[in-house]
């Protein structure tokens, strides 16, 4: 019975090594350069994606300028919240940016079927007159908060586009 109590700890042990045994994100994480968990935004996503979270994450963004679209989807878990916050709480310090040539590209951000996100303590900014979109809501993303941001884009268009957001003049 030794043997066999070996032979099986010996496949689980196997096991978890062929197939990667990841732990869920959960807690706080910052993103930038310097001593940081993850370089950009697309790689801290990435991991969420990739390895999927236990109640609220939130990523602690340190100041600086971010370029690229940012697309963060369903996470696999049980998440209660994804909190992408600028580190020192004034907008300007953290700009998240993407110069768009198209209409279908144009947004900085789209959070497509993944609920309850915050974005707090951030600028988004637009670099192209044919960006027409900031923030992309899609596919049921429930309990989106913006809290103290700023837009900044060249179009004289609406900052935000999908089906669960009402324009207001």
């Amino acid at each position: 019975t030794t043997t066999m109590a070996l032979r099986f700890a010996l496949s689980i042990a196997c096991a978890i090594l062929l197939h990667g045994l990841h732990a869920q994100l959960s807690g706080t994480y910052t993103v930038g350069a310097g001593n940081t968990q993850y370089a950009t935004l697309q790689e801290a996503f990435a991991a969420l994606h990739e390895q999927g979270a236990q109640g609220e994450v939130v990523f602690l963004v340190m100041p600086g300028v971010y370029e690229g679209q940012l697309q963060l989807g369903p996470v696999p878990g049980a998440p209660t919240g994804i909190v992408l916050r600028g580190a020192t709480g004034v907008p300007g310090d953290v700009v998240l940016s993407h110069t768009s040539t198209t209409l279908n590209e144009g947004h900085v951000l789209a959070v497509e079927g993944a609920c309850a996100v915050r974005v707090e303590a951030l600028t988004l900014r637009g670099r192209h007159p044919a960006q027409k979109r900031l923030v992309l809501l899609q596919q049921a993303a429930d309990g989106f908060l913006l809290h103290n941001c700023v837009f900044e884009q060249e179009a004289e268009v609406p900052v935000m586009a999908g089906p669960t957001v009402r324009h207001h003049r």
